[in-house]
């Protein structure tokens, strides 16, 4: 019973915080990049779904 609170103490606290929606996050991944050929690797990454796959 007592680990049933803990499990809803930790998921009202991360329902707290918005989520990023994942283009949101592929956007700001892509927009890391320092050069047109690391933003080519990262953009064929994510377009073959290589990206947020875990």
């Amino acid at each position: 019973m007592n680990r049933n609170r803990i499990s809803e103490f930790i998921s009202g606290i991360v329902g707290a915080f918005p989520k990023a929606s994942s283009r949101k996050i592929e956007v700001d991944y892509l927009n890391q990049s320092t050069s047109i050929a690391e933003l080519e690797y990262r953009l064929q990454k994510v377009e073959m779904g290589r990206f947020l796959s875990f």
